[in-house]
């Protein structure tokens, strides 16, 4: 039998991230083979996810991933695996259209027929549940959803029977357990959101699923959220893998870590053997035919990206032989001239003559399109692409231009964005290659 459910919530803070880790963890370590992912565009928590199944996550985006590849990924994960666990996103029903809630959990889990186990922080009252899931019931439209439903951080032992009973009658929902307060089970997080999984430590994980595991119990969760795959999904239908005959070189370690793993597998799709290199321990690119630097914390580790010599000029040297370099965010700044942190400036590689400046708020966070007046290796001219920016720094000093009119969705807002310069490109945008296939501009088809 096989087992499938959103975790979700009604607002963020209510324990979702906890909750899908510790159940990931304790199905681990009871022989289960999990297959995790993530709503939305988040990196971070997809990294953690990714610590406890011991297993590829993937993202499940609508704005960022066409419906054909979301559901490929995600039948695919379900088939090859016992269970499948979608961390949602924020609330239930947020997303930056209002009306519609496109781009939201709700809306995934109407896509794909997800039953959701809705996790809520307890309040002194015995129908407050009730009127949550009625109201959100009344939100549901035509999707029909199974709703389980636990209570986090009770801190007295007065949810009982009643509540259950208030559920049942009230809604379509049944409660499936209580979460005792515990100020221990806490994931630690800085500005961008939570710690990323290399930071997390394993035996948190195990601390969170044995936790889980003597308040919950994991078996009636499974049975009740079983899940009837497609009959005639007989596994993945990815396109056929050319022959590896080119080398993409990937900056992967602490300071650059935001990679979608479908981005990954398009990569190779197209007949790349990926490699990894370290900026962080001045690795030495060679033989690259495509390198691509993504996001990550490149501030926590300025100094040590400031001495990374031997990376940056073999960056200098691929830029001057024509080979496509392609920089997001984290990527972006570490192609700048440097970085300004508090007091205190970091020189970085130098290809784009651009500086940034680390901020105490936060400059850009949503979902984005973005139209280059420029033509370059990746991008057409004149096409719009969709992306996402979350980011607390800002460009300080600019001595090219910027070629990419980025409009912020379902707000009036238009700002520039990218440099481009040669076969190198870099922006503040992060991008999923389900919608925006940097390769089709590259080979002159699309997969």
């Amino acid at each position: 039998m096989k087992s499938a459910f959103m975790v979700a919530a009604p607002h963020s803070g209510s324990g979702k991230t906890t909750l899908s880790l510790g159940i990931s963890r304790a199905l681990t370590m009871k022989g289960l083979k999990v297959q995790g992912f993530k709503v939305g565009p988040d990196y971070i928590d997809s990294s953690i996810l990714a610590r406890a199944t011991f297993n590829d996550v993937y993202n499940l985006d609508r704005v960022l991933i066409k419906d054909d590849d979301l559901r490929r990924y995600f039948y695919n994960g379900i088939f090859l695996n016992d269970v499948a666990i979608v961390e949602g996103v924020m609330g239930f029903f947020d997303s930056f259209d209002t009306i519609n809630f496109f781009g939201s959990s709700y809306d995934l889990s109407k896509e794909l027929n997800l039953p959701i186990l809705f996790v809520i922080n307890s309040l002194p009252s015995l129908t407050y549940y009730s009127m949550l899931i009625k109201g959100m019931e009344a939100l549901l439209k035509d999707f029909d959803a199974k709703i389980g439903v636990v209570i986090n951080k009770v801190k007295k032992n007065y949810i009982d029977e009643r509540v259950a009973s208030s559920l049942r009658y009230h809604t379509g929902a049944e409660l499936l357990g209580i979460l005792p307060e515990n100020e221990k089970i806490k994931i630690p997080s800085r500005h961008l959101g939570l710690f990323g999984g290399f930071e997390i430590d394993d035996t948190f994980i195990d601390t969170l699923a044995h936790w889980i595991s003597s308040n919950l119990n994991l078996d009636d969760i499974l049975s009740y959220f079983s899940y009837d795959l497609k009959e005639e999904w007989e596994g993945d239908r990815l396109p056929q893998k050319k022959r590896k005959d080119k080398r993409c070189f990937i900056a992967k370690d602490n300071a650059f870590s935001f990679y979608y793993k479908n981005n990954l597998d398009i990569i190779e799709s197209y007949g790349y053997e990926i490699r990894y290199f370290s900026p962080l321990n001045n690795y030495e690119i060679d033989n690259a035919d495509l390198v691509y630097i993504g996001g990550g914390y490149p501030e926590m580790y300025a100094s040590e990206l400031s001495k990374s010599y031997y990376t940056i000029e073999s960056l200098k040297k691929l830029l001057l032989e024509g080979v496509p370099i392609f920089a997001e965010c984290g990527g972006f700044i570490y192609l700048g001239r440097g970085i300004q942190i508090d007091e205190k400036r970091y020189p970085m590689a130098g290809l784009f003559d651009v500086s940034f400046e680390m901020t105490k708020e936060l400059k850009m966070l949503g979902y984005v399109t973005l139209e280059l007046n420029k033509e370059s290796n990746f991008f057409y001219s004149g096409r719009g692409y969709y992306g996402h920016q979350f980011r607390y720094s800002k460009i300080k000093d600019l001595n090219e231009p910027l070629v990419s009119v980025v409009r912020r969705l379902g707000k009036d807002t238009e700002f520039m964005d990218g440099i481009l310069r040669e076969n190198c490109f870099g922006s503040y945008t992060h991008f999923n290659f389900s919608t925006t296939n940097i390769f089709e501009k590259l080979f002159g088809e699309g997969i």
